[in-house]
């Protein structure tokens, strides 16, 4: 780093000669004296002002011009503060006073070849001499030009032998060259001038790094604080040191140090976001990162791209500003410069990860595994992505290195656990955190895992047992609280994370991560408008938090405008192309659209970066199966079939698609290779039942599931599937048994509440329908699924009073799924008392929905009984065209067109109507009708 000279000296000098200088504008001088008190008391802003108004009623005011150049460098305006000097050294201004502030100003902006190139230093006299030369010898090393700052530091020890800087700089120079004898030499020279010299003692601890000895290291560097703990070469030194131990703490706190002495130090300001960032997760500093991005915009971008220390920070800089694709393009042209520079790779790596490029950012770090296993934490980052790559193979032999090299290392064992359970061997990973629990209870990193572990298996009351002791290690850390603000709304219970959000927010009022999830929670519950509040103020701090954006996206969706989400998604990829979750979201909204072509397009898109992608074939296989073309999907499972061995999740997809492509073999293969790899998870057992009980192999259904009965009776999905089995072996009463069974342990499991509904269709166990869904609806009003089904078969039996009641309650609620239905068949029921109100139902339901047959039919119905015949006819012919068998349709059409004495016409209809083999509650009133022709 360059030895910035401290312009104090430079200050003093320039105030005496303004003293004497002769007045030109009594205004203008007054000015300036009012600037000039401003300045020496740090006032810089009130002092620009001064100085603005004194140069503008005297531009060739030098003194005005001098101070202004000072402001402006001390502010990080460096063009302009070069700008004034060299106008002022133009003007004529001593050359003593400008070339120290200009020469640092050309290293602030690496004009190295413009301080070498300087030819003014005639004048200079005295300590400034000495000063110039120190300049001068930085930006020959910042030139890779050691010869020409050896020059520097020759001269100023030429006219004094024991100036330490320069014997410093010499010894400098020797390390950098691997001449670490002659480095020892020197070093041991300035340290016998002064012992308590702070610089000698960084420089003992650089040496000492560079002979591979870094706790010395970190020693010596320790000491060189003890007498200047402003020393921000030295703190940075140590924040590398901390870095690469992996002590962010420590490293945070000296990053704070290296800012408070240098606020606009750049690369001080970036360490200092990054490390805020990995602590708290929050967006960077927005009043330092524009400090940066001030800094980096005077910059040319060949400048930036000729020296690999301005590539590495403006890659940073673009990191933090969520400028992704330039931070990509900007660490790699750095690493083709610095190939070795792991800190530079590791962060390459986080810049894939966060646009979720895991195959890049894999192969990536696989190049540099042993260089990693220096650092069980970046080992583990690469073992992380081995996981959601597939490879869990490679997984295991990296563990196995790292056990060699670090035996004792918790986080090493915590990664085993969690390979376990990638590799389908959960519960056995459970086993080992439950086994260690007391030992390790007082280990934050162990509770951690222990929390997400139970999280991600959905046990919330063991997640929470962890997340509660680490509240009480850490009571007054918001990230915890938002931790168990995490796994509330995973269970479900919102009201309860929405407490813990709020002292997450007590603690720290702008913990991002805690409003993000408070907005999700909003989202949730179905109040898109108060989300929709906190993602504005999110999108405020980062105008491109990608997260935010597709929450938004999520809420816009969920509100019936789809148009605007694949907006939102498809902005998202206008600023960061390659932003893998944004384009799986476009998959998912075209997918559900049933825009199937539009979605295998997108996927394709992400095949093409990630072409095994286990994940994305199974999707393109179920495309290719919407778009009626099994005989590509059926390629494409033979092609996935080759990556999802070890993985019993991908296993059940497989196996669900090939069943619908008639491939039972493999469907069945598939479900038993998941089952053998993890032979004690219930919920493969199930799966794996109900596929057999889809091919009508009931027997070996119930074989497999008999074993399950000591240890699943609270598990809902046994009593469901257990309650199949029984239904296909006719065994009715025990099967409605295991449905309310199912429904008593969870009353938001829809499948049992289904088959419920069907015994009713079928007019048995009506009973237990109507009173297991009357005690759900009572019990959980926001259970949308069961309301729904009760009212629709209320009404199905004509018992429009109840069910009238219920569906008046669904259509206040903002998350039913399809409102229009809700007032179409209020709208039908509202027929036997009130045509105008059926009316205004109906109007409603058309607006929502005017594609649909049914809200067309009813609406075409209830036109002809108001004697609106023609518009009648022009319904229910658009009813007609989307639902042509529907004998409702056909009933109402053949009324209207008796009434238009459209007699033909109208027998046709009716005649239809009256032989339909289907239920038609009207049959009577439509034979009657046709009798009457």
């Amino acid at each position: 780093m360059p030895t910035f000279v401290f312009l104090c000296r430079s200050i003093i000098i320039m105030a005496t000669l303004v003293a004497f200088a002769p007045q030109v504008k009594s205004s203008t001088s007054e000015d300036y004296e009012k600037a000039l008190r401003s300045f020496q008391f740090e006032k810089y802003d009130e002092a620009y002002i001064h100085l603005k108004n004194s140069l503008q009623k005297d531009p060739q005011n030098l003194a005005a011009k001098l101070l202004m150049g000072r402001i402006l460098l001390i502010n990080g305006y460096l063009n302009a503060a070069e700008m004034e000097f060299v106008e002022a050294y133009e003007m004529g201004a001593d050359v003593n006073l400008i070339a120290s502030p200009l020469g640092n100003t050309w290293l602030f902006l690496n004009k190295y070849e413009d301080v070498v190139r300087f030819d003014g230093t005639e004048g200079l006299t005295g300590e400034n001499v000495i000063d110039w030369l120190q300049i001068k010898a930085t930006a020959c090393i910042r030139l890779d030009d050691l010869v020409c700052a050896e020059s520097s530091y020759g001269k100023i020890l030429d006219a004094t032998s024991t100036f330490i800087p320069a014997i410093q700089g010499m010894a400098s120079i020797a390390i950098q060259k691997g001449m670490l004898m002659r480095a020892s030499t020197l070093i041991e020279q300035a340290e016998s001038l002064d012992p308590n010299n702070a610089i000698t003692w960084r420089l003992k601890g650089q040496l000492a790094y560079q002979q591979g000895d870094h706790n010395t290291a970190t020693d010596y560097l320790q000491k060189a604080l003890t007498f200047n703990r402003d020393d921000p070469i030295a703190l940075r030194n140590l924040v590398d040191l901390y870095l690469q131990a992996n002590d962010y703490d420590r490293a945070k706190l000296f990053v704070d140090e290296i800012i408070q002495e240098t606020p606009n130090d750049p690369l001080a300001i970036l360490l200092n976001s990054w490390l805020e960032s990995r602590e708290s997760k929050s967006v960077v500093d927005s009043e330092k990162l524009q400090q940066l991005n001030e800094f980096m915009a005077q910059l040319s971008p060949e400048l930036i791209s000729s020296q690999p220390m301005l590539l590495y920070i403006s890659g940073l800089t673009n990191f933090f500003n969520n400028n992704m694709e330039k931070a990509a393009v900007d660490f790699n042209s750095y690493l083709q410069k610095e190939p070795e520079d792991i800190q530079a790779v590791l962060m390459l790596s986080q810049v894939y990860l966060a646009t979720q490029q895991y195959k890049q950012a894999l192969l990536l770090l696989t190049t540099h595994e042993t260089e990693l296993i220096e650092s069980p934490d970046s080992a583990l980052i690469l073992g992380d992505l081995y996981i959601k790559q597939n490879k869990a193979f490679k997984a295991e032999r990296l563990i196995q290195r790292l056990e060699l090299r670090y035996p004792d290392n918790n986080k090493i064992q915590l990664f085993k656990i969690k390979l376990m359970a990638a590799r389908g061997r959960r519960e056995d990973a459970v086993k080992i955190l439950e086994a260690n629990f007391d030992r390790f209870k007082e280990n934050s990193t162990f509770l951690f895992t222990y929390s997400l572990m139970h999280l991600q298996g959905g046990e919330f009351e063991l997640a929470l047992k962890g997340a509660n002791l680490l509240a009480q290690m850490f009571p007054d850390e918001s990230e915890v609280f938002n931790l168990l603000a995490g796994i509330y709304i995973r269970s479900g219970d919102l009201e309860t994370a929405k407490i813990q959000i709020d002292k997450a927010l007590s603690l720290n009022p702008t913990l991002f991560p805690a409003k993000f999830n408070l907005a999700a929670i909003h989202s949730r519950q179905g109040n898109f408008e108060a989300s929709e509040v906190l993602i504005e103020e999110l999108l405020v701090l980062s105008p491109q938090h990608t997260e935010s954006m597709l929450l938004s996206g999520y809420n816009a969706a969920n509100q019936g405008r789809p148009g605007e989400a694949k907006e939102i998604y498809l902005s998202i990829m206008d600023f960061n192309p390659n932003h893998v979750g944004t384009r799986e979201r476009l998959v998912n909204v075209f997918r559900g659209e049933g825009d199937y072509e539009t979605a295998l397009y997108h996927l394709d898109k992400l095949l093409k970066d990630d072409f095994d992608n286990p994940d994305y074939l199974l999707d393109k296989a179920g495309l290719q199966l919407a778009l009626r073309d099994p005989n590509n999907a059926i390629k494409t499972l033979n092609i996935v079939e080759n990556f999802i061995s070890d993985s019993p999740q991908r296993l059940i997809r497989f196996s669900e698609i090939a069943l619908a492509l008639g491939e039972e073999s493999k469907a069945l293969q598939a479900m038993e290779n998941a089952q053998t790899l993890a032979p004690n998870n219930a919920m493969i057992v199930l799966s794996r039942a109900r596929l057999l009980l889809s091919l009508g192999r009931v027997e070996a259904a119930s074989g497999i599931v008999s074993p399950l009965a000591p240890s699943q009776q609270r598990n809902p999905n046994y009593w469901h599937t257990l309650g199949t089995i029984f239904a296909e072996e006719g065994r009715d009463d025990d099967a409605v048994a295991a449905y309310k069974q199912a429904l008593s342990l969870d009353v938001y499991f829809s499948q049992p509440v289904i088959s419920l509904y069907n015994y009713a269709l079928r007019d048995r166990y009506v009973e237990e329908f109507i009173t297991t869904s009357e005690e759900i609806v009572n019990s959980a009003p926001d259970n949308l699924l069961v309301k729904n089904l009760l009212a629709q078969y209320l009404f199905f039996i004509r018992d429009y009073e109840q069910s009238r009641a219920l569906y008046e309650s669904l259509i206040e609620e903002p998350n039913l799924l399809n409102p229009a239905q809700a007032h179409n068949r209020l709208a039908i029921m509202a027929l036997e008392t009130s045509i105008s109100k059926a009316l205004s139902h109906i109007e409603i339901a058309y607006s929502l929905n005017a594609n649909d047959a049914k809200i067309l039919d009813t609406y075409g119905w209830i036109q002809a009984l108001r004697g609106n015949y023609e518009h009648s006819l022009e319904l229910l012919r658009e009813a007609y065209a989307r639902d042509a068998q529907n004998p409702n349709v056909r009933y109402h059409l053949g009324y209207t067109l008796a009434k238009l004495n459209r007699l033909d016409e109208a027998r046709v209809e009716l005649e239809y109507a009256v032989t339909v083999e289907r239920p038609f509650y009207l049959r009577p009133d439509a034979q009657k009708l046709l009798d009457a022709l």
